[in-house]
């Protein structure tokens, strides 16, 4: 019995968690007062700085040194496992949950025209692509009637933080009054840490037996990729807009890799001694592929006062190795080459419907519906290997706003839902031989509240778009 407990608590964290980050969700956030209140339907709307992410033709339509941004001042994500807590017939298997706050910045992006009545237009823009965090802990203990052990107590934590940032300058041209054309060029950097620790103890009347095994990883990486867009509006009231991102080409990447073991080993046993175990391999390499995403739109304006808009997005199948190990630490760290498996997504269309609609010129209100549908394979019901988890993501959002002569600000909230599959291992004992996995539910909720606004711009939003004769200051 105590051989087995410590053999089997040494492989359980051989199995690593399957890989949550959202490189696998391409609408995580939105970018722009518009974008952000109207759900992302924004690539056929000109005039506001993040078109550059959205479609950078859209630039040509600003004038002037602008600066725009936007805030979550707060945010709480969650995620639930239903049953993923197991460990074999020890124990009725558990809900896992994980809570997680958001508070970063999402965007900012500063723009300067310039030329013949200002036909071309710079920018420089950052934009949080995503920012994952979770963390599930469990522990159960439960009676053991197998002399002389008393009881059985397990506890399993795991943590994930995976960042994904945009950083890129951007160029916009109006070649004509009703065409412009744009291109981005994006430097995309992932920083991820992630961490599973595993504990389990027997306990008898007079000591414990206890084992620890933990594994981590940091891992950072660089692509470059490149969009390209343009915006055509062939009435005054109607505008059409396409963009299409280049796949990405990876610039470096590296990353860290540990694993341990801690074990008290059994008195009574020679052959069982205390165990403290580390292995540490440095210089991995990593990588991100981005996949390439094309975007199509239109915007109608019925009415001066009444703005509609939709969005299309389809992101072509991608794979590659996330983490790449050579054979030795391979064969260092027991690592089944099953659990390597190249990073995969599938096709995957997104859309998006935003309306804006203005009491006044100067108080827009803003409302919109999208999909942020997961890239992820689908999860057989029988799953043979690890699987990214697959949660497809229903969003909305809702904003009002105050447009003045040279600044703007929204206030708005946003809310995803969804419910999916994840992957996990069914039974400790399985790791004796050949691990078999278990599919269980998955569910995710993601409230947002946010703060946008920009400079030097919204005057000219108003007037523009809404066609609205600019009325003279007051004098002094």
């Amino acid at each position: 019995m105590r051989r087995t407990f410590l053999s089997l608590a040494a492989l359980t964290l051989l199995i690593t968690a399957p890989a949550a980050a959202d490189e696998l969700h391409f609408e995580t956030f939105r970018y722009g007062q518009r974008a952000l209140g109207m759900g992302g339907a924004v690539v056929a709307l000109p005039g506001e700085p993040e078109a550059s992410w959205y479609n950078p033709a859209g630039l040509a339509m600003l004038e002037g040194a602008i600066f725009s941004g936007a805030l979550q001042f707060y945010g709480l994500d969650q995620r639930n496992l239903r049953r993923s807590f197991r460990a074999g017939g020890w124990f009725a298997p558990q809900d896992e949950a994980s809570d997680a706050f958001v508070a970063l910045p999402s965007s900012s992006v500063i723009t300067k025209a310039f030329g013949d009545e200002d036909q071309h237009v710079f920018a420089f823009s950052t934009f949080l692509v995503d920012h994952t965090v979770e963390g599930f802990a469990s522990s159960i203990t439960t009676p053991l009637d197998v002399a002389p052990f008393q009881q059985i107590q397990y506890a399993s934590t795991r943590s994930l933080d995976d960042n994904i940032i945009f950083i890129g300058g951007s160029w916009a041209w109006r070649a004509r009054p009703d065409l412009s054309v744009g291109a981005s060029l994006l430097y995309a950097r992932r920083d991820e840490r992630r961490s599973q620790q595993r504990t389990e103890v027997l306990s008898t009347a007079s000591s414990d037996l206890f084992l620890v095994a933990t594994n981590a990883s940091t891992l950072s990486d660089g692509a470059l990729l490149a969009r390209l867009g343009a915006i055509w509006r062939p009435q005054a009231a109607l505008s059409l807009g396409l963009a299409c991102t280049t796949p990405s080409v990876r610039l470096h990447g590296e990353g860290r890799v540990s694993f341990g073991i801690t074990s008290s080993g059994d008195p009574e046993d020679p052959e069982l001694p205390p165990i403290l175990l580390n292995e540490v391999q440095d210089g991995v390499e990593t990588t991100t592929a981005y996949p390439v995403n094309c975007r199509t739109g239109v915007a109608w304006q019925p009415r001066p006062n009444l703005l509609l808009a939709a969005d299309l997005s389809l992101a072509l199948p991608n794979s590659y190795e996330r983490l790449r190990l050579d054979a030795a630490t391979r064969r260092d760290f027991n690592v089944d080459a099953q659990l390597l498996i190249p990073q995969r997504s599938q096709l995957t269309p997104n859309a998006a419907l935003g309306l804006e609609y203005r009491p006044s010129p100067r108080w827009p209100l803003r409302a919109g519906l999208f999909t942020n549908r997961s890239a992820a394979p689908d999860i057989p019901d029988r799953p043979t290997a690890l699987y990214a988890p697959q949660v497809h993501l229903y969003g909305a959002t809702l904003s009002g706003g105050f447009v003045g002569d040279d600044r703007s600000i929204n206030l708005g909230a946003e809310v995803q839902w969804g419910q999916g599959h994840d992957v996990v291992v069914q039974d400790i004992g399985d790791l004796l031989g050949d691990p078999t996995f278990l599919r269980v539910d998955r569910e995710q909720l993601r409230v947002l509240f946010f703060v946008s606004g920009a400079f030097d711009f919204a005057k000219k939003s108003a007037t523009d778009l809404l066609g609205i004769e600019e009325e003279t200051p007051p004098a002094p």
